[in-house]
């Protein structure tokens, strides 16, 4: 009820723009953040620990955006074709 109900508190939260762009990138997210982080450190970069978390994040969302626009979207464009020209098992059982 607290997610599907209209006006509900975690629809709303859910609902709002930052949140539903975290949701789509998500994998990428969780693919790219450890690589990074154990990558991009204060000792490699020279710098500061308040610095060198800002560039995490920047890289983070450069790659993390990259990898969406560049192998994502490619990749599900290619997997909504191959559904759609796939025979569904409902229409097998409904033909004579």
């Amino acid at each position: 009820g607290l997610v599907f109900a209209d006006g509900g508190p975690l629809r709303r939260l859910f609902s709002l723009s930052p949140v539903v762009l975290i949701g789509k990138v998500s994998y990428g997210l969780y693919l790219w953040h450890f690589p990074i982080d154990e990558v991009v450190t204060p000792d490699r970069t020279g710098l500061s620990s308040p610095l060198n978390q800002v560039l995490r994040l920047v890289l983070t969302v450069a790659v993390v955006t990259a990898s969406y626009v560049l192998i994502e979207q490619p990749a599900l464009r290619v997997k909504q074709r191959f559904e759609r020209d796939r025979p569904r098992a409902e229409d097998a059982l409904s033909a004579p």
